[in-house]
């Protein structure tokens, strides 16, 4: 497991209405002083897979990721190069109403199973100039799914040991 990550899981209430399900709270970062600046949304169709994306520099940040829809093979690597658990990788099957709490310097990516829709919370405004990542392909995981539907940025990122180099 990978230092400082936790992951939460909330109890959805569901009812005639439909769904109330918490994707946030305090209690959840302990003493850390986190304020969080900025949420997206991200809807992605199966068989998608996403990632190996962080903020660097001036806009690291701690990351709220909340699946809210669906079902999710999610991964995470240890990016931070003075960490016990630097390289590390964390990978979890994810269904709706799991929250994970990630510190500055973890890279994430996932794989949709089913039509699945994400929220992330950021301490941080993202900014594309340091916004960067590497590809998914130079992980040594299992993955579920063949990789058949990528974005263009996400196939032309660098491998993994480019991007440590870089």
């Amino acid at each position: 497991m990978i230092n400082d990550v936790t992951y939460f899981e909330s109890n959805e209430i569901i009812d005639i209405r439909g769904s109330f399900l918490k994707v946030f709270s305090k209690t959840w970062v302990g003493s850390k002083s986190i304020e969080l600046e900025e949420s997206f949304v991200t809807r992605s169709k199966i068989g998608s897979t996403r990632g190996m994306h962080l903020q660097v520099g001036p806009t690291e940040n701690w990351k709220i990721i909340s699946v809210i829809e669906g079902h999710i093979f999610d991964v995470l690597v240890d990016m931070r190069k003075h960490s016990e658990t630097f390289l590390k990788t964390n990978t979890k099957y994810l269904k709706d109403g799991v929250s994970i709490l990630c510190p500055p310097g973890i890279a994430h990516g996932f794989q949709a199973l089913e039509n699945s829709t994400l929220i992330y919370c950021s301490s941080k405004t993202r900014d594309e100039k340091f916004d960067l990542g590497f590809n998914v392909k130079s992980l040594v995981i299992d993955w579920p799914l063949s990789f058949e539907v990528q974005s263009v940025r996400d196939k032309s990122l660098p491998h993994i040991n480019d991007f440590l180099n870089g």
